[in-house]
């Protein structure tokens, strides 16, 4: 088929859609929402094209494609085809397109590559990459970091607010911009019957505080500012700003009417600050602005988009959706569930179990009456005084423990961890990142790759396996079970009974008293150090393929031929075994001075 005649095709296809679309509209009355389809008209055109590209690209033989490059892309029609599924996605609500994009733009490259092996194992001649590929990755990965920083910094198109008017904000030169005049409305709320109340808040901070003695009484005060250097003008702008209050079967609702004003042509903000009795149930849905509430006893619920979210004294259990830039809590007394994201996280004094979700920001959490759970990624972590049970799931960040009661489970990578003072049992799964443990008073079992671990004040029985993980432990009070590779493991002052693996590392061993359990050092192309009080006693069996034995508890026999070594003595009466197993290396038996 001609180009003329496919584009004939596509012509008499679009407009007999469009016929049948406007005929619908005008004999069945069917109700389209127009502003909807305007906005997904580009992204249909997008995956149009990008589709359009990906058929050619697959279909057309390869002189075709040399001769035509630029109609059937592999790239293009992956990028285009993306774009426009993300973008239609956004306009019908299921996804949001900076967070979207920012995290998941790899997916374009992995596509691409695979796509790539596609083509060499299809085309018996296949073209080397040509710049306009190159250019294209490079643009795609700083698309991608370049929405993702734009939605941590909350660089926007606001609705009412376009993104030129906050340019001269973004570029640090607020001082060229209109002044901003404020007007402020006060109302009286009658609050008979009222149970909760629920507040819907577009662009601006809340204020709640609650008051004690003043049941059916309440204020608000709603706050209206814009830029604008004509005040008159500004004032007959906010005089169009209503508080609409309506109660619903003994919930209160209250919002602002900005977003219906879709005419003013000015950035407004809407602030409210309200004062309403402690015993009310609160609900606030707030898009882009700080939330405060204080004194509230009835629990709260939240979905902050764009702010900070700071609730203090308050009771009850607190519900927080949030894509807020921080979260502080603090006196609480009741349960905090948060799903969050890119949302730092800050709480002290809760009095009940904690829950939270976020990513890419801190956390940080202390003095907790109850359970925490918190999953987050790619920042740190730092608990203080837990008297519950401690679950954190942190690859990619740093976490620090401290003054947990209950049982801690964390699950990191790519981070260090530090656990100290915890009365309870430590499961801890890392990798890539160093481990420091102190004053442990339960068992440990850790699971580790490519890490060093440093423990001091163990005082139960300790499990490691490790991969290619370095061991420096002192002060042991219970057995100590260990397997690791390729680093050396240094261990001081244990007194419960030892096995040890250790493939491809040295191991130095230290015991300040006697020995009362059991020993067991196995090691493979790794010299073994072991260092005994005088007044030790044990049973030896020392063995050594191709490498020899040095003790200073009795002499060892020469090497057999085969280079094998071997010792075997009892020194003092009852003592326990000792065991200590290399190749192709030294074993050394000393006496502490």
């Amino acid at each position: 088929m001609s180009k003329r005649s496919l584009s004939t095709l596509i012509a008499g296809v679009v407009l007999m859609g469009l016929g049948c679309l406007f005929l619908a509209v005008n004999v069945y009355q069917v109700d389209i929402e127009w502003t909807m389809a305007v906005k997904l008209f580009l992204p249909v055109l997008f995956i149009w094209g990008g589709a359009m590209k990906l058929w050619r690209h697959f279909t057309w033989p390869l002189e075709k494609l040399q001769g035509k490059p630029g109609k059937a892309g592999l790239l293009s029609g992956i990028f285009w085809l993306s774009l426009g599924s993300v973008g239609a996605l956004t306009a019908v609500g299921f996804l949001k397109f900076l967070p979207t994009v920012g995290m998941y733009w790899p997916v374009v490259l992995l596509i691409f590559g695979l796509g790539k092996i596609v083509d060499f194992f299809r085309m018996r001649e296949i073209s080397r990459s040509n710049f306009s590929e190159i250019a294209g990755v490079i643009f795609i990965i700083l698309f991608g970091l370049g929405c993702l920083k734009l939605y941590q910094l909350n660089v926007l198109i606001l609705e009412q607010d376009p993104f030129w008017n906050r340019l001269p904000e973004i570029l640090g030169i607020e001082e060229l911009m209109d002044p901003v005049v404020e007007f402020s409305t006060p109302l009286d709320l009658e609050l008979g019957g009222i149970t909760g109340l629920e507040i819907c808040n577009a662009y601006g901070d809340i204020w709640i505080e609650g008051t004690s003695g003043a049941e059916g009484k309440g204020s608000a005060e709603l706050i209206s500012s814009l830029r604008d250097k004509d005040e008159v003008r500004a004032k007959s702008v906010a005089d169009r700003i209503k508080l609409e209050v309506t109660n619903k079967n003994g919930i209160l609702f209250i919002t602002p009417n900005r977003k219906d004003l879709k005419s003013l042509g000015k950035r407004v903000t809407t602030s409210l600050k309200i004062e309403v009795p402690d015993s009310l149930k609160l609900n606030i849905d707030n898009e882009y602005g700080d939330i405060n509430v204080s004194e509230m006893k009835n629990g709260c619920s939240f979905d902050a988009r764009k702010g900070d979210l700071r609730v203090t004294n308050s009771e009850g259990d607190l519900q927080i959706k949030s894509e807020s830039e921080s979260v502080y809590l603090k006196g609480v007394e009741g349960g905090v569930a948060i799903d969050a994201g890119f949302t730092e996280v800050d709480m002290e004094d809760i009095n009940g179990d904690v829950s939270v979700i976020t990513s890419h920001k801190p956390v940080r959490i202390e003095a907790v009456a109850g359970n925490l759970k918190i999953e987050n990624r790619h920042d740190d972590v730092e608990v203080t005084g837990i008297t519950g049970t401690v679950n954190i799931n942190n690859p990619g960040g740093q976490v620090s423990l401290s003054g947990i009661s209950g049982q801690v489970t964390v699950v990191n990578s790519k981070g260090d961890v530090s656990i100290s003072e915890a009365a309870g049992p430590v499961n801890l799964v890392t990798a890539y990142g160093d481990v420091e443990l102190k004053d442990l008073e339960s068992a440990v079992d850790i699971t580790a790759r490519y890490s060093d671990i440093e423990g001091r004040g163990l005082d139960s029985a300790v499990s490691i396996k490790g991969q290619d993980t370095g061991i420096d432990l002192e002060d042991l009070g219970g057995d100590l079970e260990l397997e690791t590779s390729q680093r050396p493991v240094y261990l001081s002052d244990i007194r419960g009974s030892v096995n040890i693996q250790n493939d491809l590392g040295m191991v130095v061993l230290k015991l300040i008293d006697k020995p009362a359990a059991d020993i067991k050092v196995e090691s493979r192309q790794g010299n073994i150090r072991l260092e005994l009080p005088p007044n030790a006693s044990f049973y030896l069996n020392a063995r050594v393929t191709n490498g020899s034995i040095t003790s200073e508890f009795g002499t060892p026999s020469d090497q057999n031929l085969l280079g094998d070594s071997v010792f075997e003595t009892s020194v003092g009466e009852n003592g326990p075994n000792i065991t200590l197993l290399t190749s192709g290396s030294a074993i050394d038996i000393m006496r502490i001075q």
